[in-house]
């Protein structure tokens, strides 16, 4: 198709600068966002979980929502948990069936 004298140049202009105010606005907009951002960088870099009690096993399972974190503590809890996870063969199982083994191995050398 063949252009008309001047269409690339009135393709490329814009239809309007942006007012004072506009940019104003725009330049606050981006400082807020900036300084939000750098709030939750922070966060995440400095923000610690909790240390794992001895005598617990924690097993990250999938959830509607994303992850979740499934923490069982006590002998017989873990005991509980460890069979009925035996049987099964999902990702939450097969984490678990990780995470016993490994509870396992540490209370039998204590």
């Amino acid at each position: 198709m063949p252009l008309v004298e001047g269409h690339w140049q009135r393709q490329q202009t814009p239809l309007r600068r942006l007012t004072r105010r506009e940019r104003r606005l725009l330049a606050g907009f981006l400082v807020v966002l900036a300084l939000a951002s750098a709030g939750v960088g922070a966060y995440m870099v400095l923000h610690r979980a909790a240390p794992l009690p001895a005598g617990c096993i924690q097993v990250t399972a999938p959830s509607t929502v994303g992850a979740v974190q499934l923490r069982v503590c006590g002998p017989a809890a873990v005991a509980r948990f460890c069979r009925e996870q035996a049987g099964r063969d999902d990702p939450t199982a097969r984490a678990a069936h990780e995470r016993c083994r490994a509870y396992a191995a540490s209370a039998s050398r204590r």
